[in-house]
């Protein structure tokens, strides 16, 4: 299983149980932060893509720390938390140890 999910959330559970399209949907709440935040900066323009490119990995972090121990949606990919991963990647990427 590339996606996993661990909820009390029976709606979520049943969504998830779905083939295929369970799992895309639950990594699209998994990864809410990046369209929203390229549509919000399109209207709004709060910041330069470059900063939203780097910076966009640690908003969904956060995001997903909040879906973890705030709603108790606990999300992974490959048996790694969701809220873990992107915590490392965005590290990475803010110090250009990654992603260019």
């Amino acid at each position: 299983m590339i996606i996993s999910l661990k909820t009390g959330s029976k709606p979520l559970n049943d969504l998830f149980a779905i083939p295929l399209l369970g799992s895309f949907i639950i990594f699209v709440l998994a990864l809410f932060p990046v369209p929203l935040a390229y549509i919000l900066n399109h209207f709004l323009y709060f910041a330069e893509d470059t900063f939203i490119e780097r910076g966009i990995v640690l908003v969904t972090a956060v995001w997903n720390v909040i879906l973890t121990f705030v709603f108790h949606v606990r999300i992974s990919i490959f048996f790694i938390p969701c809220w873990l991963l992107f915590l490392i990647i965005g590290i990475l990427r803010y110090f250009h140890v990654i992603g260019g």
